[in-house]
This record gives structure tokens, sequence and C-alpha cells, in this order.
């Protein structure tokens, strides 16, 4: 990916991330020295699990990751050596909890069923705890975020790409937070309760949290289990994994309050098959199929284009709704530019979604349509430039509804056509017949590092500018001239 290419990227994910400091406590960043982490691992306190620093975000301990087993209490120290001590603040903790290790619930009976724990990337965390509780409650924070991030970045997670990458930072710490919140939410208890050493809390609050942590290990085995199973049965796949949740946790509200089996596997960039399955209370039979995606990246000189096809149940209608989803880009000198065309059409089943024919005038259907542009700066030395999107429902036309089904014969000239037809200039504020429109300017420097600067359809102008050392500000108006940090006091409350 080009640099300009990232920095559009960095612009989209900046415009909703709530910023937030690093963490306390935990691991050092030197390069020269060591770094401990401390904490414990806790179902009831777990002893004799392997605790580790996920550098590859895979889920498995290789050679090269630091290792320590729990003692009395679930405690560990973990230290980390100087060569890669840069990485501890960044990747997830795991703990491996195998078959006769101890949990002080029921410590006659060793565990006979190996399940797996994990904490988010301690920069992210909102916790301001020295030690690390590794729980079931912080699995189900964390894994439900990581898999967001694979599905959204390719699953190119890694120790160098977060060093590296500004706007994937901001991308956890965003969902991190969001997903904290939704849990703390649900179960009326705070945040740093989620992170808390809940036996040792005790009372009220710490058996509510111990009791929601036991309900979700059944669920945690059944993950572990079937992922090294699914793994060895796609041995050439990117990665691969199946989750069971319990839906009031998941972060999408669609789901009811019963158990669910998630399975995905990525055989390629962009190349991945999923789908989710409402299973039995003992996790054991798959009572109806909730969703199920299929997703192609396909690279054709320099156009790329990435389909989706989708079917999730529909809401309270029989049968499925079943979408397509064709994302056409192309880059050259000047810009990136694309269409991203959806069209929506009720079916009975997957084969039917398969095989339906999507188009304009597709019986029941509904199409909406996003052009989008990204125009360079003129200057040849500057990294700044404009982006717009506009979109357009089934009662307004763009003029490119003929793209829609055509992602194997699409020209690039016909994808450059779109800074022809829709104006790159960031101060235009016609609608080209569009429902909605928004258009964004992102300046680069040395300090700031970025402003960027957006208005829409609505007349709605807001401006997030970055600094060197972390911090930044956000102005809100109804123009340019009038935004201030006060105007944006209504959109955060």
């Amino acid at each position: 990916m080009t640099n300009k290419s990232t920095k559009i990227l960095l612009a989209a994910s900046m415009i909703s991330a709530a910023l937030m400091g690093c963490g306390g406590g935990g691991g050092s960043s030197s390069d020269s020295s060591s770094a401990s982490i401390a904490g414990k691992a806790i179902d009831g306190y777990i002893i004799g699990a392997t605790v580790y620093l996920d550098l590859n975000f895979n889920g498995q301990m290789e050679s090269n990751e630091p290792s320590v087993v729990t003692v009395e209490e679930g405690e560990f120290e973990l230290i980390v050596p100087s060569n890669i001590a840069k990485c501890a603040e960044y990747v997830p903790v795991v703990v491996d909890v195998p078959v006769g290790a101890i949990d002080t619930d029921e410590p006659d009976t060793p565990i006979d069923e190996a399940y797996q724990m994990t904490i988010s990337p301690k920069f992210a965390l909102t916790t301001d705890s020295d030690l690390l509780n590794l729980t079931p409650l912080t699995s189900l924070v964390w894994t439900e975020v990581e898999q967001e991030l694979r599905n959204s970045s390719d699953g190119q997670l890694s120790c160098d790409s977060l060093l590296k990458g500004e706007a994937l930072k901001q991308d956890i710490i965003q969902r991190l937070k969001a997903q904290e919140i939704r849990v703390a939410e649900r179960y009326n208890v705070t945040v740093e309760e989620l992170y808390s050493d809940y036996i040792a809390l005790g009372g009220e609050a710490g058996n509510k949290l111990h009791d929601m942590a036991k309900k979700l290990v059944p669920g945690l085995k059944k993950s572990y289990s079937e992922t090294k199973e699914f793994i060895d049965a796609n041995p050439d796949a990117d990665f691969a994994w199946v989750e069971y949740f319990f839906g009031k946790w998941a972060t999408d509200d669609s789901y009811e309050d019963e158990w669910y089996r998630r399975e995905f596997i990525q055989v390629a960039n962009g190349d991945y098959d999923a789908e989710i399955y409402q299973v039995s209370s003992d996790l054991d039979e798959k009572v109806r199929l909730f969703s199920k995606d299929s997703g192609k990246r396909r690279v054709r000189g320099s156009i790329e284009t990435n389909t989706v096809l989708g079917m999730t149940v529909n809401g309270d209608q029989p049968g499925y709704l079943c979408a397509l989803a064709e994302q056409l880009e192309v880059m050259n000198s000047t810009g990136q530019y694309g269409i991203v065309n959806k069209v929506y059409l009720n079916v009975q089943d997957w084969d039917e979604c398969k095989n339906a024919k999507f188009s304009t005038d597709s019986p029941g259907s509904h199409i909406t349509q996003s052009v989008l542009s990204m125009r360079y700066d003129s200057n040849p030395n500057s990294d700044n430039f404009t982006s717009s999107e506009h979109v357009y429902d089934k009662d307004h036309t763009s003029g490119f509804e003929y793209l829609i089904g055509n992602t194997d014969t699409v020209t690039a000239d016909e994808l450059v056509a779109i800074a022809d037809r829709i104006s790159t200039d960031f101060y235009n504020a016609y609608d080209y017949g569009a429902s909605y429109w928004n258009r964004s300017r992102n300046e680069f420097g040395d300090d700031p590092k970025q402003i960027m600067t957006n208005h829409d359809i609505d007349g709605n102008w807001t401006q997030a500018t970055f600094y060197k050392n972390g911090t930044h500000t956000n102005l809100c108006g109804n123009s340019e001239e009038t935004m201030t940090e006060s105007g944006c006091e209504f959109n955060e409350g």
C-alpha cells in the first residue's frame, strides 16, 4: 500500500476515534532494558497455566514469545527481554489453561478441558492498575475487538504493525473503549471492575463478576478446542478460528440472549468465508443459521475489487436479507477513486442468495451506491489530500448505476471519470443528486501532525488537530469560520 493510501486510512479511522492516554504500569518501552509484566490468571485462581506475550496475535505460543507458569493464587511475573521490550504494551497477553491445571474454586478437581484467556494490549486499556488480571471477562472484551480488527485490517496485526501504525492504534483504542463500556453497562459494573481480581474484591460486586465469569468458561473451552481442530483441518489458511459467544455480550445488538457459534476462515488477503449459527444452551447443537458471508478480493491492472456476499436473519420477517457489496477502486497519479455498490434482496436460504441476479431492476431489490474520491495535493512533495463520499439511495441517481455487477469489465477510465462528474474541490457543496455527502481535507506536517477538516450535506463542520505529543483538539460549528471547541459539546454528550 502506498504512503498516500495509508494516509486516507489514517484519516478514516481518526474521524470518530476517541483518543486516550496509554495505561500506566506494566512493561517498559525501552530498547535498552527488559520489561516486567505482573498479574494473576483468574477463573478461580488458576495454578499451572502458561502466560505469554502473543507477539503475532495468533493465539498460539511461539518459541520467541516470553512465557511463565502461574503459581499460587494465579500469580505470574513475565520478564520480557530487551530486544522485544518495545512490544510489551502493544500486544495481548494470553493464558493457556491446560488439562491438569488447578482452579482454586475446585482445588481437588484438576481441569479436564483446556481453554484460553486473554487481556487487551496494555496501551489501550482504560484501567490504570499495575497488575494485569486475565479472566474470562477480559477475554470477553478483547476477543470481540480482535476479531473485528482482523475483519477490517486483512488480519495484519502484529507488534510491528502497531508500532508503525498510528491509525491502527487509534482504531484499537476506539473499539476497545466501546466494548468495555458496552459490557460494563449491561451488567451494571464499572470498567475498572471488569479488569479486577473479583475474588479479592468479594462482596456483592465480586460475587456477581465471579458468577458471570464462570458462565463464560464453557464457551471459552469449546472455542479453544474447535479452533485447534479447524486450524488443523485448514493448514494453508492465513487464519481460521471458531468462537462461541453469548449474544448479549457481543458488540452487535442484533443478537438475542442465546449462545452462538462463529466460524471464520481467510485463505488469502480479502478472500474469506464466515458463518454464525445460534446453538443450544449446551453448545452441542446448531439451532438455526443466523448469518453467512463470503468475500473475494481481486486485482486487475490498476483496479482493485472487493466483493462481499452476505446473508442474515431479517428481523421478525421469514427468511433472510441477502446483500451484495461491490467495492471498485483505482489509483493513479492524481488520486484514488471508487464506487461501492450495495444491493439488498429477500431470500429463503444461502443457495438462493448465491444464485440471485442483482441488478437495478431485480424484483424486490433495494440499491444504494457510494461514490468515493481522494484527490492528492497538486504539490508533488505534499502528502495532503481531499476526499469525498456521495451516497445515493434507491430514490437518487448517481449516473454510475451501470457499474453494478460489472466488476470484471469496468475500466480504470470509468472510475477516474468520477472526478469529472463530481468535483474534488473541498469547498464544493453541490449535492450532485446524492441523498447524503461529506467532504474531508487532510493536511500533514511536523507539529501538528495532522489537521482534518470535514463538512457535510447538513452544514455540519468539524476539525480535528493531532499533535506530536499525542494530544488532540476538536472544533465544531455550522461553518469553517465559526467552529469552536464548545460547538462539539453537544455531539460528545
